[in-house]
This record gives structure tokens, C-alpha cells and sequence, in this order.
């Protein structure tokens, strides 16, 4: 789909609340994006979820969005931005207990005349 294609049914969209022609735009898109999501966020199934919460957004949002003049960029821009947001907030942190944490092997003795001093 070449952009002037895909700009003619953007301005559909956000002009005339075209269904047909955002579907053509998510058929056109999704995969594509799925496969940038995937690459990011490191499984399908997150991508997909991501790229749907792009749409479903976009759809919302649409009347918001009439200063989006390049959509492609726009929707792997956001995308980018929700796979970064998925990672962030799907990181796993192993907390450790304070038993499993191995105490500095010592240094041996101090020089003399060091040591700590409180204030």
C-alpha cells in the first residue's frame, strides 16, 4: 500500500469515522507490527496484545489524531512506546532473602588508627 493509499484512508477515518477504511488500514498494518512488537517485547502474544491496545487507542482517539500526518510512523512509534512500557512493567525481580546473601570475604586486619568515627 503506497502512503498516499494509506493517508486517503486515514483522512477517512478521522473525517468521516470510515470503519471499512480503518479495517483496511488494520489488515494493511497489523501483522507488520505484530512482528516489530514481537521483536521488542520478546513474545507473540504480548505483541498482539500491544498492537491491539495501539488500535483500540487509535479508534478512541482518532478525532485527537487529525495532526498525524505520517500514520506509519505514528503507529510504530507507539507501538515502540507500549513494548517499552510492557518490558518495564513485566520484568522479573528476584527478590533474594537476606540468608541467601553472601557476607564480603573479610580483609583481614585494619591499619593502625583506622577504624570508624561517628559524629
Amino acid at each position: 500500500m503506497e502512503d498516499a493509499e494509506i493517508n486517503t484512508l486515514w483522512q477517512s477515518v478521522i473525517g468521516d469515522d470510515d470503519q471499512p477504511a480503518f479495517r483496511a488500514l488494520f489488515d494493511y498494518f497489523y501483522n507488520r507490527l505484530v512482528r516489530f512488537a514481537t521483536d521488542l517485547a520478546g513474545t507473540r502474544e504480548a505483541a498482539e496484545e500491544i498492537v491491539s491496545d495501539v488500535f483500540v487507542q487509535l479508534w478512541k482517539n482518532r478525532k485527537q489524531t487529525v495532526g498525524v500526518i505520517r500514520l506509519k510512523t505514528y503507529l510504530y512509534t507507539a507501538v515502540r512506546n507500549r513494548s517499552y512500557n510492557y518490558i518495564r512493567d513485566h520484568q522479573q525481580h528476584r527478590w533474594l532473602a537476606l540468608e541467601e546473601i553472601e557476607e564480603p570475604a573479610a580483609a583481614g586486619p585494619l591499619p593502625s588508627g583506622a577504624g570508624l568515627y561517628i559524629h
